[in-house]
């Protein structure tokens, strides 16, 4: 078989001739790394089984090396030729250079093996192969050079050898398999009984799978936003890259990283990885986390696409069809004007929707995530579980899980993670080189994706810049044929751009998409998230109502009823996604259908009227207002979930204000509710003044209910949401009252809260510097209690410190002189920040940090029960609630016993200040099971005013 070597790149041409080398010359083998290996990439020692057949002389015996040369633009074979002639003769000098380092260090060898992608003729006498043996020869015979013998491993012999070798085979297939050589995909088949294997060629299959996705997930979700004439948005032209932060892996010695573009880090990253490859030398799979909109499912259907791209490149064009190589040309366009690269390791694409996999899990509790994935392939042609299983063997695959957070129930939960992990179980026995992207929000995770196997990505805002420039981008596709309307949009997003509170609206790209639009009938932004969404909601419907056919005028006429159907809508399915079977959060028709009539029916319309007019509502809510689309299996749902939370937010308000305060405390603590929360902590703040005040007071409340929200602090926590969201920015008083609240979880513990708590405080306080003493003042009580919240308040102190500006100047200053000259009593804590905090700060004192493996959780829980000595019944309390903090893999319902809870909280805060990294974790696992608790739907479910059957 042919393989196209160039696609390697220099360090995986070096990395499969290491492994040829083992596999071709068997005995003891060693590689080396990247840098300095002084003219070798692998060494061998002993008798060896090469060549082949064995000579009258025996095999080699003794001791030689491996030299790889890749030439990236090799295809030339005069040039190339030369070029490998001339990289030979630089090493061979390099061995009988008299005073050499290779020489007077190193080793001599008696063997040599060259092995390079170009390729070589076999002319004889004046072919590349004679040319480069008769070389090393002249080097044996007149220059003194004592080898044995040697070998030149070039392109056709290392096709040979790839060809007999498999394992080594697979492990490259993704770089060496050209498009045309894909029809040989069918050896992966070649295991299965001829009843298993389709009639059709199974390349075939595989390229109509990818070329039918290709058009399928085109275009973008929120598609018309921003189109004035309901024209969808292609993601071959909007798509965008976004950055994020590379969290440190668990080895404990890596650090924090900038990611210019998620995407292309990605593709770099799944280049790297490789079957059979230690986990340690690189975590094989990727967590993309973040908020609400981030655009986390956009970048997961981007990723796939930048992979089927490059997979369909190489197919013939008429094997396509009739629009897919002009797709192919729009995406290659588009992704070079994004800086992402095509891929060098041809990965084959899939994208399950987690929320989907979970209602399949909820109907078949059997089914595993490859027979998911099978039968997704399914719907584009004969594919079967054993064809896939096949080809998961033969062919690296990438998998985007998107949207963890959906699933909110959780068993559920429990039930998907574990389909996860028996899929990366299978992919193993199969010897699989296989990429998982995980998609997910930050709020109830706590990483249940192994930290052991993947690396957190997290994403960040776009920086102003690259959100005025998408903006720009937007602007230039809606208008190019109205240029003074393209300028307008221009200056007024340029506007929005410039003032720090609508900038703040302009950080992910769905915002910035709304923004798009909703500037092009407004003058000036709103001025906060909640606000942006409602007016998205308002500008969709005002540019119906305004275009004067009988369609607007019924939707004029009915303003009142389809505002409350989208509400009703919303708020029933978001009460459905949090149970089991139900996390993809659809409708049926006929249910809306039935749930628009009974609105009428209550507006007093009588039955025949109601029908008719249910059925003409249906149609102008889903085709014409956008928010609610058609979905699979004749079902309706909200294409944006954030668009589902603002509608079930706004319905929360129907109930009235006092039952409204029962259910925002009620919902509180979720993390499946919490942008619905804040939704309506928003609305309440701008259009329910005299409830203000009652909300301030709820959040003190939740953090007294009981002992475990005393320790958890939820009241607190959000109230750092609602400063993030600057839901009380134009109001200093609630400001100040939000920030005060917030500053409790200093009493907590040191980690990614508190140094959210910092940048939070740090923007703010940028804003109004008076608020500085504020935050000064809360730090520096914790610091001199010299208890647990002393050391929070010391990392506090330099997550503050790390950005830049007149605000953190104090914080600088104060952990400066903190760090450098510890007061007595603060040394050990400052010794134990130094030692083990993840902000910079304190890494940047020169201590080596201790490496291996910390003492387990277990381990330091049940030493200090039997330190403290407590009384016997006490002890077994506290022993049984070590045990199960340890000891479960999910938290369960037990963790519900008021009790236990007690136990809990009694055994952590008798830790000695210096495990506050245990204590730590403790409180998270808590902190986690109590987001994941679901709410009572009896206290919400009135709202919606279903009928029966719908419940």
């Amino acid at each position: 078989m042919r393989y196209d070597l160039t696609r390697l790149g220099a360090q995986e041409f070096e990395e499969m001739s290491q492994s040829l080398t083992i596999a071709v010359l068997g005995g003891a083998v060693s590689v080396f790394g990247a840098g300095p290996d002084g003219g070798r990439e692998a060494t061998f020692e002993g008798r060896m089984r090469y060549p082949q057949p064995e000579p009258a002389s025996g095999p080699w015996n003794g001791y030689g090396i491996l030299q790889a040369k890749f030439r990236r633009t090799a295809g030339q074979t005069g040039p190339d030729t030369d070029w490998f002639l001339g990289e030979v003769r630089k090493e061979l000098e390099n061995w009988v250079k008299v005073g050499a380092r290779r020489t007077t260090k190193g080793r001599l060898p008696q063997y040599l093996v060259f092995s390079t992608n170009v390729v070589l003729s076999p002319d004889p006498g004046r072919g590349g192969i004679d040319k480069v043996d008769q070389l090393i020869r002249h080097y044996v015979t007149t220059k003194g050079l004592e080898l044995k013998d040697w070998a030149v491993w070039h392109h056709d012999q290392i096709c040979r050898f790839l060809d007999v070798h498999d394992g080594v085979r697979r492990t490259y297939s993704g770089f060496t398999l050209t498009g045309d050589v894909l029809s040989e995909a069918y050896r992966a088949l070649t295991s299965l009984k001829p009843d298993q294997v389709p009639p059709t060629d199974f390349s075939t299959l595989l390229t109509g799978q990818a070329a039918k996705e290709l058009m399928a997930q085109q275009w973008v979700r929120l598609g018309q936003a921003g189109a004035p004439n309901n024209r969808k948005l292609q993601l071959s032209n909007v798509a965008i890259d976004l950055p994020a932060q590379l969290e440190p892996g668990p080895d404990g010695e890596s650090h924090t990283e900038a990611v210019e573009g998620v995407v292309a880090h990605i593709v770099q990253h799944g280049n790297r990885i490789r079957r059979g490859k230690p986990a340690s030398a690189d975590l094989p799979h990727l967590t993309v986390v973040g908020g609400p909109g981030q655009g986390k499912t956009t970048l997961g259907q981007l990723l796939c696409q930048v992979y089927r791209v490059a997979l369909l490149s190489e197919r013939p064009s008429h094997t396509l069809g009739p629009d897919v190589p002009e797709m192919l040309r729009r995406y290659q366009d588009h992704l070079s004007t994004l800086n992402i690269p095509t891929p060098r390791c041809n990965r084959w694409p899939v994208r399950v929707a987690l929320s989907q996999f979970a209602d399949a899990l909820a109907v078949r509790p059997s089914i595993s995530l490859l027979d998911y994935i099978a039968d997704l392939a399914r719907a584009t042609g004969p594919i079967n579980a054993l064809m896939t299983r096949a080809w998961l063997r033969e062919w690296p695959w990438l998998v985007v899980l998107d949207g963890l957070d959906e699933v909110a129930d959780p068993e559920t939960r429990e039930a998907t993670l574990s389909a996860v992990r028996d899929f990366l179980v299978d992919a193993a026995q199969a010897e699989a080189d296989l990429l998982v992207v995980a998609t997910t929000r930050p709020q109830g995770y706590r990483g249940e994706l192994s930290p052991a196997y993947y690396r957190q990505l997290t994403l960040q805002p776009m920086r102003a810049d690259n959100s005025l420039e998408y903006a720009e981008h937007l602007a230039r596709l809606q208008y190019t044929d109205d240029p003074e309307m393209h300028d307008l949009l221009v200056q007024r997003l340029r506007t929005a751009a410039a003032e720090p509170l609508t900038a703040r609206l302009m950080h992910t790209p769905l915002q910035v998409t709304i923004m798009t639009l909703l500037l092009e009938r407004r003058a000036r932004a709103p001025q906060d998230r909640h606000g942006l969404f409602e007016a998205y909601y308002k500008t969709l419907y005002e540019r119906e109502v305004g275009k004067d056919t009988p369609d607007s005028r019924l939707l004029e006429q009915q303003r009142n009823n389809i505002d409350r159907v989208h509400e009703r809508a919303g708020l029933l399915l978001q009460i459905r996604a949090e149970h089991a079977g139900e996390a993809e959060a659809h409708l049926p028709e006929r249910d809306l259908r039935s749930m628009i009539h009974d609105r009428l029916v209550e507006e007093g319309y009588d039955e025949e009227k109601a029908t008719w007019m249910a059925g003409r509502l249906l149609v102008l809510a889903t085709d014409r207002l956008v928010l609610l689309v058609g979905m699979p299996r004749a079902t309706i749902g909200f294409e944006v979930r954030s668009l589902q939370e603002l509608m079930a937010g706004r319905a929360l308000f129907t109930a009235g204000d006092a039952k409204l305060l029962e259910v925002l405390k009620h919902l509180a603590v979720s993390a499946h509710w919490r942008n619905t929360w804040l939704f309506a902590a928003s609305r309440v703040f701008v259009e329910h003044e005299p409830l203000r005040s009652d909300m301030i007071l709820m959040l003190q409340e939740l953090d007294t209910t009981d002992s475990l929200a005393g320790w958890l602090m939820p009241g607190a926590r959000l109230a750092l949401d609602m400063l993030d969201e600057d839901i009380a920015a134009q109001q200093p008083r609630y400001t100040q009252l939000l920030l005060t609240r917030a500053l409790r979880l200093l009493d907590t513990y040191p980690g990614d809260t508190v140094n959210r708590l910092m940048s939070v405080v740090h923007r703010i306080t940028s804003r109004d510097l008076d608020l500085i003493r504020l935050v000064l003042d809360a730090i520096d009580t914790r610091i001199s209690s010299h208890g647990k919240a002393t050391v929070t308040a010391l990392d506090a102190l330099a997550a503050w410190a790390q950005h830049p500006g007149d605000a953190s100047i104090s914080a600088r200053s104060r952990v400066d002189k903190i760090r450098n000259n510890p007061p007595p009593a603060l040394e050990e804590a400052v010794h134990e920040l130094r030692m083990y905090s993840s902000n910079e700060i304190w890494q940047r004192q020169g201590l080596d940090r201790p490496r291996g493996e910390r003492e387990t959780l277990d381990s330091v829980l049940l030493r200090s029960v039997a330190e403290a000595h407590p009384p016997s019944d006490q002890r077994s309390r506290l022993e049984r609630a070590a045990e199960l903090l340890t000891q479960s893999t999910t938290l369960t319902a037990d963790f519900r016993d008021p009790e236990l809870q007690r136990s809990i909280i009694e055994l952590v805060n008798g830790l000695d200040p210096r495990l506050w990294r245990h204590a730590t974790e403790v409180h998270q696992l808590l902190q986690h099971w109590h987001t994941r608790q679901p709410v009572d739907v009896d206290v919400i479910v009135g709202l919606t005013k279903p009928p029966a059957q719908e419940l």
